[in-house]
């Protein structure tokens, strides 16, 4: 017995709609163009000016990017200046608070006498 299976062949990738419904006609492939050495190099001069560009904008991003960093480092010195006068503070509330706990108890003593 000859057993043929058969199979869907399906276009890869599936044709695109267009707004009407209508699949659009392939596009004629492009013409064969001869390359001349003048536009072999306005080519290349193209690219170079394209990369120029493209690196000049990096530099751009690179300095702010290094001024953001240098503003964050003037926050951090600023906040580390901030954290020490806080602690030093506290100490000197922690030195007070301590006084006045030896003068309570001094003085609850002297009133538990009386």
């Amino acid at each position: 017995m000859d057993e043929r299976q058969s199979a869907e062949i399906i276009q890869f990738p599936p044709p695109r709609v267009n707004n009407v419904g209508r699949v659009p006609a392939p596009l004629p492939p492009a013409p064969e163009v001869e390359a001349s050495p003048d536009l072999a190099r306005a080519r290349l001069m193209l690219a170079l000016a394209s990369l120029e560009a493209a690196l000049a904008g990096q530099r751009k991003a690179v300095a702010g990017w290094r001024g953001s960093i240098g503003e964050l480092r003037g926050s951090l010195a600023d906040l580390g200046g901030s954290m020490q006068l806080y602690r030093q503070r506290l100490g000197e509330l922690g030195t007070e608070v301590t006084t006045l706990n030896v003068q309570a108890q001094n003085l609850g003593e002297w009133a538990a006498d009386r």
